[in-house]
């Protein structure tokens, strides 16, 4: 706001919507750079006719804000899952904000339909086990921009032995293969492929393996996943 003090002297202006080269005229002196509240004596500039004043204000253009996090969900996670929520913010309410995820992905999607400044991560496909990180970007008409992330942390969950028993009786004379059990193994996770092995034999010897028939496993002593979890 610029106001005018009783006593003191008046900045002219140009009343007769001149135009041209040969009616520009400036000062020597220079106002320089002021706070609020600071005040310039115009009587020490020269007096002219015909002079034209402006008065500039260069303002600083504030940059928006955005959250970071990391979170971390199993890979049974059901899809449509709330994963996190990163939150923009402008400190000048006259600005419109907009955020875009700046990392393309098949998985993972945010909406702001629910909130104000605030955008909601959901996967949109089942997760496979890693770690995935979501780069989001604020921005405003001004071309001010700042970026934030949401990393996703994916746990693989291990497969389940149902049903195995402590102990098997066979015949010390037993000569042809014999199925000593089935074994009901579960994996939670749905992208996951299950594969079967002894683990360990005490006292060691060979003659205990596994087979493969119908989607089970005989004998297995240890299971896992392509993750390595058992």
């Amino acid at each position: 706001m610029i106001n005018y003090c009783p006593g003191k002297s008046v900045v002219g202006y140009d009343e007769k919507n001149v135009q041209g080269e040969r009616h520009r005229q400036s000062t020597a002196t220079e106002l320089g750079n002021f706070s609020i509240g600071s005040s310039f004596g115009w009587e020490s500039i020269t007096t002219a006719t015909d002079r034209h004043f402006s008065i500039r204000a260069d303002l600083t253009e504030n940059t928006p804000t955005i959250s970071s996090a990391t979170v971390t969900f199993p890979d049974t996670t059901p899809i449509g899952t709330l994963l996190g929520t990163v939150t923009a913010s402008d400190v000048d309410v006259g600005d419109v904000i907009t955020v875009t995820m700046t990392s393309p992905s098949t998985v993972f999607a945010f909406d702001s339909s629910s909130c104000t400044n605030c955008f909601h991560i959901k996967n949109i496909a089942l997760m496979s086990a890693g770690s995935t990180n979501l780069t989001l970007q604020v921005s405003y008409i001004c071309g001010q921009t700042q970026t934030g992330s949401l990393t996703v942390v994916v746990t693989n969950t291990p497969p389940r032995i149902i049903n195995l028993p402590y102990n098997v009786d066979v015949s010390e004379d037993q000569t042809d293969e014999l199925l000593l059990h089935v074994i009901n193994v579960t994996d939670d996770s749905p992208s996951d492929t299950v594969t079967c092995d002894v683990a360990s034999v005490t006292p060691v010897t060979d003659i205990f393996f596994t087979k493969i028939a119908q989607g089970t496993c005989n004998i297995s002593k240890c299971i896992h996943d392509r993750y390595g979890g058992h």
